[in-house]
């Protein structure tokens, strides 16, 4: 405040906040803007120290290194052992140094904690192995989040914590985990940290993944790391199924990003896990046919197996996504789709995703004990195998060397095994390690109307009002609507035929002079050029040339795949952040907030409908009706009125008996009407004859008499 002035100087700081050792931390938001804060506090005390400080660089974990090897010693090996793996990074955006080193169990060896670049992270943590030395040691991603090991609480150490007294783990006690007296009797949990935030859920150990608070301070503290997570083949997934006309897709492994879920986004639907998780999603299913019904099972739904029905009123198909991880017994998961058929009984079921495992009914060359329990489940549940032939489903290339293998499975049912066709493995969908598998499913067409969520019929800005008052007059002439047939009416039965006259009249007139609202709803890419598509097509040639190249070519045409499919991550990154800037920059007759506006719309996330849940349970699309209408409708019986309730039946019954003998309201006057037409927005959402605020007014303003008389 001393050096510079911002009400004077106009300098404008977004964020500030004090630091440690004296030190104060302000961002701006632009480059630009910053400069000009620094050159004022440059002139304004020239005594200040000033540092631009850049994103943080991600960090990656080597478990167990030997001892004898020095920092210098792994850095150099990282980069010259691993050169098929990081070679193909540009020397300007290679970045790596130990920041310190952990115990390991074997005093001879040691875990080792590296600050790399994010291409180098991104390359490391999707190899998961690195050579240095003599020995080819894991890497994994290490997250930055700091956490004192003494209150169990963030953003600091041990060091600078202010408790005084080890806190429990388990019961949010004084003391140590290991002479916790509610964790040597099996009783539940309790985070201290959920406790103090006065979160709804605390029964869960502090250090569980699952706690809420860990997953808001790991997402804060990652988000001060550049890490570019590789989303891309998940868009690619998105846009090649819009252009195939996919009519649904079973996912596994999608990008999640750091709310653990699949995005929601215009053109298409997801069904996942989305209550009560206690992991990253691995499984969805997308539905990108707006002709399709789709009922989810959310009970039998995990993160690792998604279940949901697509129908018509013409077929209905069962489909479930796997993932069966590898790391884990394959066993419950095969039970749990045992489960799934056993509950559902469905006679159209399709099971198709990664199960990471190897059996020769589906193609592998060998047959492992994971591929020989889940045949035999395939074989009770009376289900088909419907991959053909030998094309690999995971191909990849780590370290110059080919690995591939068949592990992603598809089976369906003997009443859908006729109506299947045209199985393959399809490389050309998407960049990712696996590869896409498509199939046809001939099924009636269904003769249902489009399901739709707007009640927008019209496109209103495109009226021709002139010849909308001209069509409403013909109709009314034709359909007999007039002041004086509407003051002749005596009936209820004759008003309600009246009231259908009017409404049809005004839609006919809207049908001639409004074009309808089209709906578009498809997912596009619109930083996806034809400079981009012939990049990718060359990525895949090269990719399918590796399987047929002589041995002593292979490498060569391994590097040259490497190297077109580096070149193509980073051309489409490059082009999704210009056309981000070009969007957020762009002012085209619009005001400041309608941009800001533009760019929340974009920006968004897309919730689709929950399931309820009720005592405990999470309830099906059919249970969650009644329990909309047993809340909001219920039964009115006086024998469950409380005193307050009955009083107040009391006095509506007096105030209804006292209105019928008391004098009628006047009638409302042209004006009052007019007033009222005018006052509604036409932005609002109208009902289901699609008739906006404008109009409604435009129809009245034809004949106001006849409304009025209505």
């Amino acid at each position: 405040r001393s050096a510079v002035s911002a009400k004077t100087t106009g300098i404008r700081v977004d964020r500030l906040r004090k630091a440690r050792e004296g030190k104060v931390v302000l961002g701006c938001q632009s480059k630009d803007e910053l400069a000009k804060v620094a050159e004022k506090l440059r002139t304004g005390n020239p005594t200040l120290l000033m540092e631009e400080k850049d994103n943080r660089d991600p960090l990656v974990i080597m478990l167990n290194v030997l001892n004898i090897n020095t920092d210098e010693d792994i850095l150099g090996a990282l980069k010259r052992q691993n050169s098929g793996v990081l070679g193909v990074i540009p020397e300007g955006d290679y970045r790596a140094c130990v920041k310190f080193r952990r115990k390991a169990r074997n005093q001879h060896e040691n875990h080792v904690i590296l600050q790399v670049s994010p291409p180098v992270w991104q390359r490391l943590v999707s190899v998961g192995k690195a050579h240095i030395d003599l020995q080819r040691v894991v890497v994994k991603d290490q997250s930055p989040l700091v956490r004192c090991s003494r209150c169990l609480g963030y953003g600091h150490g041990r060091k600078n914590c202010n408790e005084t007294v080890d806190t429990c783990s388990h019961c949010a006690g004084q003391h140590l985990r290991i002479n916790c007296p509610v964790w040597k009797a099996g009783d539940k949990p309790n985070c201290r940290n959920c406790q103090e935030a006065k979160q709804d859920k605390t029964d869960h150990n502090c250090f569980e993944d699952s706690c809420p608070i860990k997953i808001k301070w790991e997402a804060l503290a990652r988000a001060r790391a550049n890490l570019q997570r590789a989303k891309l083949a998940t868009k690619e997934l998105l846009y090649e199924s819009q252009n195939r006309k996919i009519s649904f897709a079973l996912v596994q492994e999608p990008y999640v990003g750091a709310d653990g879920e699949l995005a929601q986004a215009r053109g298409h639907r997801v069904v996942q896990k989305t209550q009560n998780r206690t992991k990253q999603v691995k499984s969805a299913i997308i539905v990108l046919d707006d002709d399709l019904e789709v009922v989810e099972h959310p009970a039998l739904t995990t993160e690792n197996i998604t279940v949901a029905t697509i129908q018509t009123r013409s077929w209905r198909v069962c489909a479930v996504s796997i993932y069966f991880e590898d790391s884990l017994p394959i066993e419950p998961y095969l039970t749990h789709v045992q489960m799934i058929k056993d509950k559902l009984k469905p006679t159209n079921m399709i099971i198709g995703g990664d199960a990471n495992a190897w059996s020769t009914w589906w193609g592998s060359e060998l047959e492992d004990h994971r591929g020989e329990a889940m045949m035999g489940v395939m074989e009770e549940m009376e289900m088909h195998i419907l991959n053909e032939g030998n094309d690999p489903t995971f191909f990849t290339v780590r370290n110059g060397n080919i690995y591939k293998s068949i592990v992603d499975v598809t089976a369906c049912t003997q009443d859908l095994l006729g109506k299947i066709s045209n199985w393959k493995v399809d490389q050309s969908v998407t960049s990712s390690d696996h590869n896409a598998i498509t199939f046809t499913i001939r099924l009636e067409k269904s003769t249902c109307s489009r399901h739709v969520k707007t009640t927008r019929k019209y496109n209103t800005r495109k009226a021709k009002w002139a010849l909308f008052g001209e069509a409403l007059e013909r109709e009314f002439h034709s359909n007999g609507i007039s002041k004086t047939l509407i003051d002749e009416i005596r009936t209820p039965t004759e008003m309600e035929d009246m009231v259908e006259r009017f409404e049809n009249s005004v839609k006919n007139a809207c049908e001639e002079a409004i074009p309808p609202k089209i709906k578009n709803t498809k997912f596009n890419l619109p930083w996806w050029t034809e400079e981009l598509e012939t990049l990718k097509k060359k990525m895949m040639t090269r990719k399918r040339r590796i399987s047929c190249a002589a041995p002593r070519r292979r490498k060569h045409v391994v590097d040259e795949y490497l190297q077109t499919k580096e070149k193509y991550k980073l051309e489409t990154m490059k082009a999704q952040i210009k056309s981000w800037k070009e969007f957020c920059g762009t002012q085209d007759r619009e005001s400041v907030w309608d941009g800001i506006y533009r760019v929340i719309r974009r920006t968004s996330k897309l919730y689709e409908d929950q399931p309820l849940v009720e005592n405990g349970m999470v309830l099906d699309p059919s249970d969650s009706v009644q329990l909309l209408a047993r809340t909001f409708f219920p039964q009115d019986s006086e024998s469950d009125d409380g005193p307050v309730h009955a009083e107040t039946r009391r006095v509506a019954e007096r105030e209804a008996r006292d209105s019928e003998n008391g004098a009628q309201e006047p009638p409302f006057t042209m004006d009052e009407m007019m007033q009222a037409a005018k006052s509604f927005n036409p932005k609002k959402a109208p009902g289901a004859d699609g008739f906006t605020a404008d109009i409604c007014l435009a129809a009245i303003k034809v004949n106001g008499q006849v409304f009025l008389s209505l």
